[in-house]
């Protein structure tokens, strides 16, 4: 019996950045904030476990601030623009 297996392209922690990072700019002077849902390709565990570091990175790096409102609840993602006396909150 033939066995096939099919895996998918997986993406590495700095293309993930750098794709949400343009996600989160794509509309500049944007102050909406965006689901995590939408930066996923799949909800396999890398992609989501790749996600999630790219996130951490990109609140750790000031490009993004993250707010949930309750346990369980929508993580939003918020642009950071730098202004001239810090960042500002998108």
């Amino acid at each position: 019996m033939l066995k096939t297996t099919i895996s998918a392209d997986e993406t590495s922690i700095d293309e993930k950045i750098q794709s949400m990072e343009k996600q989160l700019y794509q509309e500049v002077g944007s102050h909406k904030g965006y689901s995590l849902d939408i930066f996923m390709d799949s909800y396999s565990t890398s992609e989501v476990v790749v996600t999630f570091i790219a996130l951490l990175e990109l609140v750790k790096s000031r490009k993004a601030n993250v707010s949930q409102t309750t346990n369980y609840d929508d993580i939003l993602l918020y642009p950071v623009y730098e202004d001239k006396g810090g960042y500002v909150h998108g």
